[in-house]
């Protein structure tokens, strides 16, 4: 929440800004094995994903060569709203 005052006593909030659908992309990551990217099955949205922590990690089975990859989510990309 963003908060200013106005004079001595009158604060002004302005909301926080709420996450809509519309924000929401598709998690890409890339194959280890073969580089073609694919989707996790996973939203989220830039932002988020900017916040996520460095060792923030997830075990996916990877529909491209059928093994499981573990990756940092930080490492994938957004696809979809800008």
């Amino acid at each position: 929440m963003i908060a200013a005052t106005c004079g001595a006593s009158h604060p002004i909030v302005a909301p926080a800004k709420r996450r809509t659908d519309r924000d929401l992309g598709k998690l890409i990551f890339k194959c280890p094995v073969t580089g073609e990217k694919f989707d996790s099955g996973f939203q989220s949205t830039r932002a988020e994903l900017a916040n996520m922590p460095a060792d923030g990690q997830m075990t996916l089975r990877c529909p491209i060569c059928r093994e499981n990859h573990i990756f940092k989510v930080i490492e994938g990309e957004i696809a979809g709203p800008d």
